[in-house]
């Protein structure tokens, strides 16, 4: 089992770095309908770059499979990010096949995947990191509650506000116009659009008055609230000056997770000092 966990990771790390290579020239299938890309060659690399992803997210899902998770507001926005990143990589096959993107370019279409890309992916990994560090920042626990009506709110409000421009660009809806026929066939969709953009808006409302009310309740979160596994949980909350010093030493490394370790041969000693 370590043996395949070795290998699985060597394999997403080779995906990432072969991710990084293919991503610097990936940027030029926004150049198809210009007529000044080779667009073959952008097509090959923005498609080819779908393999390291696919090797990355299930290097992700092999780690979460079999594990005992806890669903705490970080780890709600940490798989959430998952799906909805993925919406905004299959869109991005799409839209790298010159022959979709030339009836796509400036329409809604790729706006929904730019935004199922940066808003859908990459802000849910925002406050998934923002709920997980917020302790060892502050030393202060949030509203567990708020947090995670702030999480439902944003899920709505994301795909209520996103999903719907996939099919407004499918049936034409160009970008950057501030008007439109009252009749268009896009209508509705933008109508859903804008009440999920006012529900996404409501969850950071939500998040503002969760750190407000955290500050003002001063409830102490510990130093490992999360039973982390690597070094920084064994340092103070919020950290001191240095984190580790003569009179707080580090703890023995024995490996990638060592407060893991840690708890592992504490249980082996009571199980050890109480055998029955």
């Amino acid at each position: 089992m370590a043996r395949a966990n070795r290998r699985l990771l060597l394999l997403t790390l080779l995906a990432l770095l072969a991710f990084a290579a293919l991503s610097m020239s990936v940027w030029g299938h926004h150049m198809f309908t210009t007529g000044q890309a080779a667009n073959d060659y952008y097509s090959l690399t923005s498609i080819s770059l779908s393999i390291p992803a696919g090797v990355e997210y299930f290097g992700l899902l092999g780690t979460l499979v079999g594990g005992r998770l806890r669903y705490p507001t970080p780890m709600l926005f940490a798989v959430a990010f998952l799906p909805q990143f993925l919406v905004g990589g299959l869109t991005g096959i799409m839209v790298s096949t010159p022959a979709i993107d030339t009836q796509a370019q400036d329409s809604y279409f790729v706006v929904a995947h730019f935004h199922y890309t940066l808003v859908a992916g990459s802000v849910f990994g925002l406050f998934a990191g923002l709920y997980y560090w917020f302790p060892k920042m502050t030393g202060l626990m949030y509203d567990e509650r708020l947090g995670r009506i702030q999480f439902v709110l944003m899920v709505i409000g994301t795909n209520l506000a996103f999903l719907p421009m996939f099919a407004s660009g499918y049936l034409g809806m160009p970008r950057r116009i501030s008007t439109y026929p009252a009749g268009a066939a896009f209508a509705g969709f933008n109508l859903l659009s804008s009440v999920g953009a006012f529900v996404f808006g409501l969850s950071i409302l939500v998040l503002i008055y969760n750190l407000f009310r955290t500050f003002m309740v001063r409830r102490p979160a510990g130093d490992d609230p999360w039973q982390g596994q690597t070094l920084e949980w064994a340092s103070s909350s919020p950290p001191r000056r240095f984190n580790f010093d003569a009179a707080h030493p580090l703890p023995p490394i024995t490996g990638y997770a060592p407060l893991l370790d840690a708890r592992l041969r504490a249980a082996q000693a009571r199980a050890e000092e109480n055998p029955g």
